[in-house]
């Protein structure tokens, strides 16, 4: 089954669709502490931080470290109404640019979200395809890439 298979079967966030699967408690803190200072070594931007990191990755690094941490990623997570994190990191070339945030212990919803991309007008086409609703910011760059941002 594909992505878009995949999409059509599942609910809006509002409605449910989105999972919030935590690790086992006793390995929470080791390893996403761990995780967070791997993204913040390789932002590309100042992380902003609170009991969530915000920042800015490269699609390659990102795909990187779901290898080095498979159990803190879960594909079908997403950001409101944005597109599943499954459909970025498979869309995504991986010098990408995506705007992630890290939901942080002690909070029992610990996860990783992609909440925007800079990327291909191609690639943000598709991804807008995947997702329930446009997201708020849909911008053409300079370059002629497109930043897409989801609230």
């Amino acid at each position: 089954m594909n992505l878009v298979e995949d999409r059509n079967k599942s609910k809006s966030p509002s409605e449910g669709g989105a999972t919030n699967k935590s690790l086992p408690r006793d390995l929470v803190s080791e390893i996403w502490f761990e995780l967070v200072e791997e993204i913040k070594r390789l932002s590309v931007k100042k992380p902003y931080e609170t009991d969530i990191v915000r920042t800015a990755i490269k699609a390659s690094d990102l795909k990187n470290l779901m290898k080095k941490h498979p159990l803190c990623f879960d594909l079908e997570e997403r950001q409101n109404d944005s597109p599943t994190f499954g459909d970025f990191i498979t869309l995504a070339n991986d010098d990408d640019i995506l705007e992630i945030y890290v939901v942080l212990p002690p909070r029992l919803d610990t996860r990783v979200n992609i909440e925007g991309i800079i990327t291909t007008q191609e690639i943000a086409q598709k991804l807008r395809k995947l997702a329930f609703n446009p997201p708020d910011v849909w911008e053409i760059l300079e370059d002629g890439r497109v930043y897409m941002w989801w609230d």
